[in-house]
């Protein structure tokens, strides 16, 4: 598993990885997922986004356009 991004908070991260998933990819969470504390900012709200190493690169290329799509609109 390699670090495709890091997000901050649970629910962005949870959206990200249903969005992946729903592409196909295998997506691992780590960081502050669904702690006993609410924190959405700052460093210990972040949450790192796994996904295989071989998929790595197509799942590069989602969040490209995802990322182009919301500049487009």
């Amino acid at each position: 598993m390699v670090r495709l991004t890091s997000v901050y908070g649970s629910f962005p991260a949870h959206v990200l990885a249903a969005r992946l998933r729903y592409e196909g990819f295998d997506v691992e969470l780590r960081g502050a997922i669904d702690s006993l504390y609410a924190v959405t900012v700052g460093e210990m709200a972040r949450v790192d986004v796994y996904v295989p190493d071989d998929q790595a690169e197509d799942a590069s290329l989602v969040l490209l356009v995802d990322e182009v799509d919301e500049v487009l609109d």
